[in-house]
């Protein structure tokens, strides 16, 4: 593995040799966390994602750690929204971030339908927010679905403007 640059804090990043183009995969923090008191506390470090986070058009179909895998695609700024959120949905899956309102809708799909027709997820989880807005997210991963052509798994949590889930549902 060579050094590679990372947006993640305390992290050591590493990029396969033999997967030059794919997104850094992040090593995670030792998993303390110091408090006033500088008192060690442990983290919720296993709650990490598999991998790490990447905007829909940055992250390549043939990305390994999306083969087969367990797939978030989450809301920009639903992560923001709860205070629990990775402990509620990360753990084990590979996140996606995409904001339907102000990215790329044709491209978004475009790249999100490439990702389920090569990397053959396990399933896909949806989490938006209760606005008008982020309902396109769950419209995009449908559409994505439907045009690989594939039975993926689909569901869908609706997250409140407060942090709260209001809704979670299984589509396929």
């Amino acid at each position: 593995f060579q050094p590679a640059a990372c947006a993640a804090p305390r992290a050591a990043c590493a990029t396969s040799r033999r997967h030059a183009t794919e997104l850094a995969i992040c090593a995670r923090p030792t998993g303390l966390r110091r408090r006033r008191s500088n008192v060690a506390q442990p983290t919720e470090a296993a709650t990490w994602p598999k991998c790490a986070p990447g905007r829909v058009p940055l992250v390549p179909p043939t990305a390994s750690f999306l083969k087969g895998a367990d797939i978030l695609l989450v809301a920009q700024c639903a992560g923001f929204a709860s205070p629990s959120f990775h402990k509620d949905f990360l753990k084990g899956r590979a996140l996606l971030i995409a904001c339907p309102k102000l990215d790329n809708f044709q491209a978004h799909l475009a790249k999100l339908t490439e990702i389920v027709r090569v990397a053959k997820p396990a399933s896909l989880t949806v989490v938006h927010m209760e606005v008008p807005c982020c309902s396109g997210l769950m419209y995009m991963a449908q559409q994505a679905i439907e045009a690989a052509g594939t039975q993926t798994p689909l569901n869908e949590v609706v997250m409140g403007v407060q942090g709260e889930i209001l809704e979670e549902s299984i589509c396929s």
